[in-house]
C-alpha cells in the first residue's frame, strides 16, 4: 500500500468510516430476482415468451439490469447480493 493510499484509508476511518467484508453472493434464479424486486414495490413484468427481458417503466431491460437493480436494493438492506447463472 502506498503512503497516499494509507493516508486516505486513515482519513476515512478517522472520519467515522468503516470497512466491512463483502458478503458472498447468493445463487438465485430469474424468478427469485423478479419476485424480490417486485416485493420491494418495483413494478417489473416479464416479457411473455422471452425470459431474457423484462418491462420496467415502459422500457425493456435485461436480466443483468434487473440483477443490478435487485442488488442495489439488497445493499441498502445489508443483504448479500444475488448471482444468476444463465
Amino acid at each position: 500500500m502506498t503512503s497516499s493510499t494509507a493516508a486516505q484509508v486513515s482519513s476515512f476511518l478517522a472520519g467515522g468510516g468503516r470497512i466491512v467484508r463483502v458478503q458472498e453472493a447468493i445463487l438465485a434464479t430469474r424468478q427469485d430476482v423478479l419476485e424480490y424486486v417486485q416485493s420491494c414495490g418495483v413494478t417489473v413484468n416479464d416479457r411473455k415468451g422471452d425470459p431474457r427481458f423484462y418491462w420496467w417503466k415502459r422500457r425493456r431491460i435485461s436480466l443483468d439490469q434487473l440483477v443490478v437493480m435487485a442488488n442495489h436494493q439488497r445493499r441498502t438492506q445489508q443483504l448479500p447480493p444475488f448471482s444468476v447463472r444463465l
